[in-house]
């Protein structure tokens, strides 16, 4: 009988054993699901942080030459702000502004004569790349953008001269004291004819061309009157009359 209840002591005292235990591993789990618990908050915290830190990043659509910085160390920004202006792939471009009348005559792809009024050295070909599809309502104009080619000489914001030829067509020009104005507002020009006698021929004229405005050596375009070839007389011109005998020297 004292065996018997010895062994049902140790049965209850192993039972208590047993309670501890499943106790101790309940304990366990639930610091296992508070550690995963703060594990996965944590994680969150670093994933905030991660975007965050990539929010503070800027990253160039293209690669290039940074221009100009408008944007500083602290500042707070939105995503239609600029913040750079780049040059993209190191290529500088020339914008125009044409008026609306003027737009139809110029196509995308074609070739810009480039100057510069303050480098006489800057002499190039630009190529139209783009026409704005908007015109300003106020100036009536449109912004035409020209791709430049690369050179030492250009610098981002420098004023260019831009030169478009809408169209071509032959034409000849005869220097400006040839041309003879007449009293009905027409002009003519004496040609040399047969026997060096000279005969007055009626003109049509058009542009007076001269460089840096200088009209003592313009020449004049003649849009009807004369062709190719004809010989026309310019030192003198007016003090001569039709069918005067004249004595043609030779330049050198």
């Amino acid at each position: 009988m004292a065996q018997l209840r010895s062994a049902e002591a140790k049965v209850s005292s192993a039972s208590a054993n047993v309670n501890s235990a499943q106790a101790e591993v309940d304990s366990a789990l639930s610091n296992i699901d508070s550690a995963i618990a703060n594990v996965n908050s944590d994680k969150a915290r670093v994933e905030e942080r991660q975007t965050q830190l990539a929010q503070t990043l800027v990253r160039a659509p293209a690669n290039g030459i940074v221009a100009e910085r408008i944007a500083r160390v602290g500042d707070v920004t939105s995503g239609s702000k600029m913040l750079f202006s780049i040059i993209k792939d190191n290529q500088l471009e020339l914008q125009l502004k044409v008026p609306e009348t003027q737009l139809a005559q110029v196509k995308v792809g074609k070739k810009v004569q480039i100057s510069s009024d303050a480098d006489s050295r800057i002499k190039m070909l630009g190529t139209v790349r783009e026409i704005a599809p908007l015109v300003d309502q106020e100036s009536r104009e449109a912004t035409i953008k020209i791709d430049l080619p690369k050179s030492d000489l250009l610098r981002p914001g420098m004023f260019l001269r831009a030169t478009i030829t809408t169209a071509t067509n032959q034409g000849l020009k005869v220097p400006a004291k040839a041309v003879l104005p007449q009293a009905d507002g027409k002009s003519i020009v004496y040609v040399l004819a047969e026997n060096d006698r000279v005969k007055a021929v009626p003109i049509e004229v058009g542009e007076i061309l001269s460089k840096n405005s200088d009209l003592a050596n313009a020449k004049i375009e003649i849009k009807e009157g004369l062709k190719l070839g004809d010989r026309v007389v310019v030192a003198g011109a007016g003090y001569l009359k039709d069918g005067d005998i004249v004595k043609v020297i030779q330049g050198n």
